[in-house]
């Protein structure tokens, strides 16, 4: 058992990083129906965010949500599609699971010396499907186009830790944004990371023409 708890994410190929790996392992996880082969892979204290909802500490916490969850989605799975793919704005492989009439959902990890420390489980896109032409397949560079920061706004627990250095989403610096781009606007929760001084998340919650 102290050998699995401490194994790594190793690469399958040199043309792979140890997010594609993952990945694809957790694919196979849920086509397999066991989540015991993803469990080596993760920290003691692995956090997997369930974004906007709520947090899940531990390996064996983790394991045992992902195995619930394959009881729950056990008729509907039969008719999703899996895959790994490029997540543009969090510059990653992920693993992503397509329901029918349903947004992709991706399961999006943060790997740290071999084992996954964090893990978000979220739709693409994030916000309310009446708020278009916004998603994760986006340039991460949120501020390089036309926008205002608006007023600070009180942190978000729940949401996106810093995918480049773990800090928590409720630790982050939080501000309203508007966004010009071009025919149309939006305005939004902006995440910066205080360290990384790089933008964590931007979840649009008004969309207009300009």
């Amino acid at each position: 058992m102290g050998e699995e708890k401490n194994k790594k994410v190793k690469n399958t190929s040199h043309a792979e990083d140890e997010h594609t790996a993952f990945s694809r392992l957790f694919m196979a996880a849920i086509k397999w129906k066991d989540f015991s082969i993803v469990s080596p892979c993760l920290a003691d204290d692995v956090v997997q965010v369930l974004y906007n909802n709520r947090d899940i500490v531990g390996r064996d916490a983790v394991v045992a949500y992902w195995q619930d969850w394959l009881v729950r989605r056990k008729e509907i799975l039969k008719r999703a599609r899996l895959d790994v793919r490029f997540c543009r704005f969090y510059e990653r492989d992920v693993c992503g699971i397509l329901f029918p009439h349903s947004r992709v959902h991706y399961i999006i990890s943060r790997i740290e010396d071999g084992l996954v420390q964090q893990m978000v489980f979220c739709t693409n896109p994030l916000q309310d499907i009446m708020i278009r032409h916004w998603d994760l397949d986006r340039d991460p560079d949120v501020l390089s186009l036309k926008h205002e920061i608006l007023e600070e706004i009180k942190p978000r627990r729940h949401r996106f830790p810093c995918m480049r250095c773990g800090t928590k989403s409720e630790d982050l610096q939080w501000n309203n944004l508007s966004i010009d781009n071009g025919p149309i606007g939006y305005v939004g929760e902006l995440s910066v990371c205080p360290h990384c001084k790089k933008t964590v998340e931007f979840l649009p919650t008004v969309f207009y023409r300009l």
